[in-house]
């Protein structure tokens, strides 16, 4: 009885010590959107692609404009390294504006950053993830705009 015990804890203790491994292997969805924006903003396209599923984000906008999916994603990082030189523009996202939430689900997670100023041009920043082989992938980039006729009415 007391070997069946011992095996039993010892089955225990392996089985948390495998999950407490593959917990610390797997970045959380907010890391992701972290890292993916860290690799967009230094062009590193090569280690973005690691966070980002390109065809699934970019798609109905590669089939508008005649284009890959990769075409267009690198034309947007473009754009934004572009933009974020001018002296008009920063390159960074003001984090301390939003408020950032969260729902993970098993193999879902959806991370949105949502305005706290008044007059915010851009309100809401919806990422959608996927689990995809132990590592999370956005899959869904959704910004919605502040509507300025509704304000002045």
């Amino acid at each position: 009885m007391k070997f069946y015990t011992i095996l039993l804890t010892l089955a225990l203790f392996i089985a948390s010590c495998e999950k407490r491994q593959e917990a610390a292997t797997m970045d959380c969805p907010l890391a992701t959107i972290v890292k993916l924006e860290s690799a967009e903003a230094y062009k590193d396209y090569n280690a973005a692609m690691n966070y980002i599923d390109i065809e699934k984000v970019y798609s109905a906008i590669a089939i508008k404009e005649n284009k890959t999916s990769e075409q267009v994603w690198k034309e947007f990082l473009e754009f934004k390294y572009t933009v974020g030189k001018s002296n008009k523009f920063v390159s960074t996202f003001p984090l301390h504006k939003y408020k950032i939430s969260k729902i993970i689900k098993e193999n879902t997670a959806e991370v949105q950053f949502t305005g706290t100023e008044e007059g915010q041009r851009i309100k809401v920043i919806t990422y959608r993830l996927t689990l995809e082989n132990k590592s999370w992938k956005v899959v869904a980039i959704e910004y919605k705009k502040q509507n300025y006729l509704q304000n002045n009415n």
